[in-house]
């Protein structure tokens, strides 16, 4: 059985040096992903809102660049954890797990969105359970079901203090944006 204890400090310290390493990489990558979103999002909600089916088009497109870009941005920051070099091409490089990543996407959307309908916490336990399936695409190259699959399993037992961990995730970028 593998331990699944962690340290909240030793990861986001290992976290915060990677980021202080390639912070220019860092920051030119969310600029891009901003850019491509800002911009379909603009163009389907500002001049082509009310023009069918050319709104919802570009809503489409400016989403599947989204996830094809933030797949690509998953895959070169485990890379740079796993001491490897970021380069900002690589985040517009077609994958062969792209397609995967797509439809486990689309399957953990549905499942937590249904789970909230039903009630809130539903949905929040499903988040977590499965919220490790793009990281496995990413790193070791699973197939949707599968990787949703090992997400339920690597999440077993430690759904609380994975919780704990998100929500001091966003205790620190709230406390970021507060200082910003």
């Amino acid at each position: 059985m593998t331990n699944k204890n962690f340290s909240f400090s030793e990861a986001f310290g290992a976290g915060w040096a990677k980021l202080k390493e390639h912070w220019r990489f860092f920051i030119l990558a969310y600029t891009i992903i901003f850019a491509v979103s800002g911009a379909f999002g603009y163009l389907s909600d500002g001049p082509y809102r009310d023009i069918e089916p050319t709104s919802g088009l570009l809503g489409l497109i400016g989403l599947l660049l989204r996830i094809w870009i933030n797949f690509n941005f998953l895959v070169i920051t485990i890379r740079i954890f796993d001491g490897g070099k970021p380069e900002v091409s690589d985040l517009f490089r077609w994958r062969e797990e792209t397609l995967a990543y797509v439809g486990a996407s689309l399957l953990y959307g549905i499942m937590v969105f249904l789970g909230c309908l039903a009630f809130v916490i539903p949905g929040l336990y499903l988040a977590v359970k499965y919220g490790f399936y793009g990281f496995l695409i990413a790193d070791k190259r699973l197939g949707a079901f599968d990787a949703l699959k090992s997400s339920g399993q690597m999440t077993s037992g430690v759904k609380w203090l994975l919780t704990g961990f998100g929500l001091t995730s966003v205790g620190i970028v709230i406390l970021g944006a507060l200082a910003f």
